[in-house]
């Protein structure tokens, strides 16, 4: 079956899905302009966030802190997110995002294929204390298929986990919090509003 592939590569990886952010060391918001990937969409006006290389960019939201360079990602499988990005605007309360290669296109798969394969890889409740609501497949990334996830570590942070997926490229943004939840619902929502991925394999 063509979807093998897809499968196993969500099996493996997408286990990051309500993984708890830890910061350390501090950091400055990015000043705008600093990158020209050609393979990115260009994003225009206030403060850009895109790691080096990135096929995705966004808008870094008012109140946030660009602390990339200072996260750790708990709950991380064998095949880590790569080019992973994280702003903050407390400990704990944090909005991240990453990008997962697919071995396979995921273009012709259906999205509640893709929700089933994602259920599949979340965290298991027993080991990690996390547990998932249902997938909902109402929205969408730049206008890529979306899976959006609730999660929820119970005496510790909840978040809301978007699965966005373009050919081979599967983007993930973690909007996480413990204490201040209307500050990030903002801030993952500007996120929403201004980001831009591509898949980096077409």
């Amino acid at each position: 079956m063509r979807w093998s592939g897809l499968v196993t590569l969500l099996t493996c990886c997408l286990v990051a899905a309500g993984c708890a952010t830890t910061i350390t060391g501090s950091a400055v918001p990015a000043p705008a302009g600093t990158s020209t990937n050609s393979a990115t969409p260009a994003c225009a006006g206030g403060s850009m966030i895109q790691p080096k290389n990135a096929p995705y960019c966004f808008e870094l939201p008012a109140g946030f802190i660009d602390i990339t360079d200072n996260v750790t990602l708990q709950y991380q499988s064998a095949n880590p997110g790569r080019y992973v990005s994280a702003i903050d605007i407390a400990r704990l309360d944090t909005i991240t995002v990453s990008i997962y290669p697919l071995r396979a296109d995921s273009d012709p798969l259906p999205v509640d294929f893709l929700a089933t394969q994602i259920q599949h890889a979340l965290p298991n409740p027993a080991t990690t204390g996390i547990t998932a609501g249902q997938p909902d497949t109402t929205t969408t990334l730049d206008g890529a298929r979306t899976v959006r996830i609730s999660v929820n570590k119970p005496g510790s942070y909840s978040s809301t986990v978007y699965f966005a997926f373009r050919g081979y490229t599967e983007l993930e943004l973690d909007c996480q919090w413990a204490q201040h939840q209307t500050d990030v619902d903002r801030g993952c929502a500007a996120v929403r509003d201004t980001l831009h991925f591509v898949d980096q394999h077409h």
